[in-house]
């Protein structure tokens, strides 16, 4: 896992920093975007979690590129080592999912979690006690073909 300020750096660096020019965040609906060459953003809007529940998922075939237009959340990061697999990787959807302990990672407004196939996340935690509504870009690029 790896956090970034801006775009520089980032897998896919100009198809990110291009959609994010070109789309205006707080209007920007709700669904999928093609971006080429393998690669898509998801958009989703939210309220953070707080039933203490931590479900880790992993993907294999695509890289996450999470970016928090709005709001803050909590990201839970493990390892396989210190997690019980509780559904068996599903390929058609692109991803297992875990049971486990982890550290907490804090996700801020403009900021961007960078997730390989080897970190097991679980995103949409509140910071505190009480949830708030999130917006996040989920950019998926493809490891594999």
């Amino acid at each position: 896992m790896k956090l970034f300020h801006t775009t520089a750096g980032l897998p896919a660096e100009e198809k990110i920093a291009k959609f994010l020019k070109e789309h205006d965040l707080q209007t920007l609906a709700t669904g999928r975007y093609e971006l080429g060459d393998n690669c898509f953003v998801s958009v989703s809007e939210y309220q953070t979690k707080t039933d203490g529940v931590v479900v880790y998922e992993v993907h294999k075939a695509y890289l996450d590129v999470q970016f928090l237009a709005d709001g803050e959340e909590m990201v839970w990061i493990t390892e396989r080592a210190q997690a019980k697999c509780t559904r068996p990787y599903d390929e058609v959807n692109d991803y297992a999912l875990y049971e486990g302990q982890g550290e907490k990672h804090y996700l801020a407004s403009g900021q961007f979690m960078v997730l390989y196939p080897e970190d097991l996340h679980a995103p949409c935690h509140a910071v505190g006690a009480v949830g708030t509504k999130v917006k996040k870009l989920v950019f998926k690029i493809l490891l594999k073909n």
